[in-house]
């Protein structure tokens, strides 16, 4: 197992759990609150406050136990809170998949993918169109991440490369 890994202070990892769903939920309020051509300040804190409330739940969901499951094993660095966000991000849009009824549409916003029945022969999809569908979800998962680090790692002394990283 080796070495265990240094820590970032309690109150920063705090930090980075309850700001890492900002990014993508301004972007999200931006984009919902301006589909009609009309922004306002009012339709933007809603969209933001609605999308902050639903990306809690991937966070409780995945990035906290993944948080515990792998802080004692890997030195907090930027890549890997970057690819972790990625991760959370593709799994939780594979579980709303996974929850959509089947026959039902998912709008990716970019994209479209139709969910088949099982008895059609399970899920029947473009491949190319799905991966390009996770691209912006894999996009904002990795800004989660990025600000994750931003807030919880980064500046904090305690936790300075060593020669043997």
């Amino acid at each position: 197992m080796g070495d265990l890994q240094p820590q970032p202070r309690v109150w920063r990892l705090i930090l980075g759990f309850v700001t890492a769903p900002w990014p993508m939920a301004m972007l999200y309020a931006w984009w919902a609150a301006s589909l009609d051509g009309r922004i306002s300040v009012a339709k933007l804190a809603l969209y933001f406050a609605g999308a902050s409330g639903v990306a809690y739940l991937p966070i409780l969901l995945l990035g906290l136990p993944m948080h515990f499951a792998l802080r004692r094993r890997l030195r907090p660095r930027l890549v890997w809170m970057v690819l972790c966000g990625v991760i959370i991000s593709v799994v939780a849009m594979l579980a709303v998949m996974f929850i959509v009824q089947h026959g039902a549409h998912l709008d990716l916003n970019l994209v479209s993918v139709k969910v088949s029945s099982p008895s059609a022969g399970g899920l029947t999809s473009d491949w190319i169109t799905l991966l390009i569908g996770f691209i912006p979800i894999a996009s904002l998962g990795a800004i989660g991440g990025l600000t994750f680090w931003l807030a919880a790692i980064c500046g904090d002394g305690r936790l300075k490369p060593t020669a043997r990283a």
